[in-house]
């Protein structure tokens, strides 16, 4: 199975805030890119396409060689979004022209930390997928994306009122998706997209108090490193361990 891994934000708050760009900030002196690459690898994704921008693709590149585990991908592919602006819905679908057809493909967030279980999860399942938590307990739920079901589809969005889960930021989507529809936006946000492509064959799996987060501002990194927050850090690593990959 081959997974896309969004990495071309130009993560303007977080360098706001502390001047540099957070996919190459160290937690456990381990890159942040490097915990979903390494899950990814560990859970035995063959293939990995990272869609980065004239911005990041020199620090993911220098960072990637740092990660703890990469040996289970057979294939790594770093490709260029030129339009970062058009936001990370487009990038994905820049990344989907490199998928094999009719095939399943895992599609996570490069800020994100999670362990191995999730994209094992999501690996053996057959039908498209949304990765949800209905119960989150190391993120600021105000900052994050929700997602609220209805009646025939889903609305993902920060700023929803009701909403039943929390995006995880991992999902398995293919190539069989009728994508065109969703396409009319010049600018295309990643919960934009999913809300659009949802369909009845589409699943919500609930990855319910499972241990993750996402770094968004320089709160979120401190809390990772010194904060709650750590609690996460140490389970995802600890996950990593239980599968033969030391960390000093």
């Amino acid at each position: 199975m081959i997974s896309i891994l969004l990495a071309a934000g130009e993560s303007r708050r977080f360098q706001k805030e502390s001047g540099t760009h957070k996919l190459s900030v160290r937690i456990r002196g381990i890159p942040l890119i490097c915990y979903p690459i390494t899950s990814l690898s560990l859970a035995g994704i063959k293939e990995v396409i990272i869609i980065t921008s004239y911005t990041t693709e020199p620090l993911v590149r220098e960072s990637i060689i740092q990660c703890p585990y990469m040996s289970g991908f057979s294939y790594i592919k770093i490709d260029t979004n030129k339009e970062v602006w058009r936001d990370n819905g487009y990038t994905m679908l820049l990344g989907i022209k490199d998928v094999v057809p009719s095939s399943l493909f895992i599609v996570s967030m490069s800020d994100h930390l999670y362990p191995v279980d999730i994209p094992i999860k999501l690996k053996g399942l057959d039908n498209p997928c949304i990765g949800a938590d209905s119960n989150p307990r190391f993120i600021d739920v105000l900052e994050a994306t929700k997602i609220h079901v209805k009646r025939g589809g889903i609305i993902l969005g920060k700023n929803l009122e009701e909403y039943m889960y929390v995006d995880v930021g991992v999902h398995l989507l293919g190539t069989n998706i009728s994508y065109t529809p969703c396409t009319n936006k010049y600018v295309l946000k990643m919960s934009e997209l999913l809300s659009c492509i949802y369909n009845e064959y589409f699943q919500i799996i609930d990855f319910r108090g499972i241990a993750w987060m996402d770094i968004d501002t320089l709160r979120d990194y401190i809390n990772a490193v010194s904060g709650p927050a750590k609690r996460v850090v140490d389970m995802v690593i600890s996950g990593w361990e239980m599968m033969g990959i030391k960390i000093n």
